[in-house]
């Protein structure tokens, strides 16, 4: 709440610029001293090699889920950002900066989970909890362990608090305008409302009641509902909104107001109006299968 009363530029753009290249430098030097462990390098050669007999249409389906979460496609945070830009804001050169940061610190942090894996002998679908497994294992023999582990999960917290911070500042700002309400007022009914729901989704990771409701833990639904349900539908209406109320022409125009190298073309109306709904339609499907 306190970042949020002081705005995104000086609340959540300073705790970002401040502690997410010190997180990228961290799995930096986590994968240099994962990959010297004893057997790493099996680890390594499993994780850089394809397998191909494994790649068929779930692959690519568990991919575009998962392209959907990480970059936060369809969520709030992208009219979080959106509303802040200039007319001068370079959307497409943005745009790839942003889907190459995330690909190149997902690929790094291979190398910090797998070498790490065959090193301790721990398998790889293990789950959620693989990052925690491992991590312990391989902060328990590194020089300065409790201090890298300490600031490691520090930052980790931050990554998240980030991404939570953007997404409370677009519904309460809704919130705010809708009813007219006060700035702490509308944090404070959206901070109510999370914290409730928060309950059930931490008590589902113990043995309580919410850990198997019809073979899924609370935790498990939540993450069904937003990853394969909710953002495919949102991104869906997105699309579909762009393409056919605003008009491609529009889109068009706006989103090459400031870019220079990368524009978008002609042949892009066939991709936002066809390819894109296609497959959308195609991970909602898979994801209610």
């Amino acid at each position: 709440m306190i970042i949020l009363l002081r705005g995104l530029q000086k609340g959540i753009e300073t705790l970002a610029k401040l502690f997410m290249p010190l997180l990228f430098l961290l799995i930096i030097v986590l994968g240099i001293w994962s990959s010297t462990r004893s057997g790493a390098g099996e680890g390594i050669v499993w994780y850089l090699t394809p397998d191909i007999s494994k790649i068929n249409v779930n692959t690519f389906l568990s991919a575009l889920s998962q392209v959907f979460f990480s970059l936060g496609i369809a969520m709030t945070a992208a009219f979080v950002f959106g509303g802040y830009a200039t007319k001068s804001q370079n959307i497409m050169s943005d745009t790839a900066i942003v889907v190459l940061v995330d690909t190149g610190t997902a690929f790094l942090a291979g190398f910090v989970i797998f070498p790490a894996l065959f090193s301790y002998g721990i398998s790889p679908d293990s789950g959620p909890s693989l990052l925690f497994i491992t991590m312990t294992n391989l902060l328990t023999e590194m020089p300065l362990g409790s201090v890298f582990g300490t600031l490691f999960f520090f930052l980790l917290l931050l990554a998240g608090l980030t991404s939570v911070v953007t997404v409370l500042e677009g519904i309460s700002q809704s919130l705010k305008d809708r009813f007219q309400w006060t700035h702490p007022q509308s944090l404070l009914i959206c901070f109510g409302i999370v914290s409730l729901l928060l309950i059930p989704n931490i008590l589902s990771h113990t043995d309580s009641t919410f850990a198997d409701i019809r073979g899924r833990s609370f935790f498990g639904w939540t993450d069904f509902l937003a990853n394969s349900i909710l953002l495919p539908i949102a991104g869906l209406c997105i699309v579909l909104f762009a393409s056919f109320v605003v008009g491609f022409k529009r889109f068009q125009s706006e989103t090459n107001e400031g870019s220079t190298l990368f524009r978008v073309t002609g042949i892009w109306q066939l991709v936002w109006k066809i390819l894109v709904p296609i497959s959308i339609l195609t991970i909602l499907i898979y994801g209610l299968a």
